[in-house]
This record gives C-alpha cells, structure tokens and sequence, in this order.
C-alpha cells in the first residue's frame, strides 16, 4: 500500500493480524521516538528550557502516536472516541510503568544495573500495556460494522 494511503481517510489499512500489528507498533515506535527527540533536541539548541523541550516533544510525540496508531498499526474504521480512549490508555500505561519503577527501587540492591534494569522494565511494561489497550480497546472495530459505533455504515 502506498504511504500515501495510509494517513488518508478515505483510505484506511484494514486491521491487521497481531504479528503485523505488533511489528508495524514497533517500527511507529522507532519512528516517533526519534521525530521527538529531533523536536526536543531542536528546541534546547534554540534556547528553550530542557523542561519545557521535553515537555513539547513528549506533546507532539503523543499525537503522532495517536495518528501512526490509528492509520498505520490498527487501521480499519475505529468507533468515534478514539483519541480519548488513547489518552486514558497512555495514563494507564504511564501509571504502569511508573508502578514497575517503584517496586524495582523498593526490592533491587542500589548499583547501577538497577537503575537501567528498572528502565527497561519500565518501557517493556509501558509499551506491552499500551498495545494491548490500543488493539483490544481504543482502536478496536466494533463487530459487523455497527453505524451507531463507527459513523459509517457496514460494507
């Protein structure tokens, strides 16, 4: 499919199987991590407050992870919703991961594999939570197409 298509209304990908669309949330992954940290490493060289860089790199970063999430990982028509759906579940996977961090400060031995181990921890959780909730929850197709659900009429 043309990369054109995808990020067009008009025409969605259809939902893929959970191997394709957990590569396909990978490589979005990989995508909008550097498109933010190039966001965030633009706006410190240019003088803003590292904070508020962060701050707004981690704000675009979040729409275009909506975007990519709805057009490229999940396709298909997605129920009207969605983009509150995203933001509840980027809180739940937030929380989760910040969950993980506590409890591997409170029972790891302090040295510096904790801190990295605690990280990764941390993101494998975050990144395991939210594409769970992205595929079964926030951007999933309701059954048969329903027009009360999706605004569009079954096919």
């Amino acid at each position: 499919m043309a990369i054109g298509k995808i990020f067009t209304a008009q025409h969605p990908t259809p939902p893929p199987g959970l191997a394709a669309a957990a590569t396909r949330y990978g490589i979005a992954g990989l995508v909008n991590t550097a498109v933010t940290l190039v966001i965030i490493a633009g706006l410190e060289a240019g003088g803003i407050n590292r904070q508020l860089a962060n701050l707004s790199g981690y704000a675009v970063g979040l729409v275009i992870a909506f975007t990519l999430n709805r057009r490229y990982v999940f396709g298909g028509e997605h129920r009207a919703g969605a983009a509150m759906r995203f933001i509840i579940a980027f809180v739940i996977a937030f929380i989760a991961n910040q969950a993980i961090l506590f409890v591997v400060a409170a029972t790891w031995p302090s040295d510096a594999w904790r801190d990295a181990g605690a990280q990764a921890a941390g993101i494998a959780t975050y990144s395991i939570t939210m594409f769970g909730l992205c595929r079964r929850w926030v951007f999933a197709t309701p059954r048969g197409g329903d027009i009360r659900q999706t605004g569009n009429p079954p096919r």
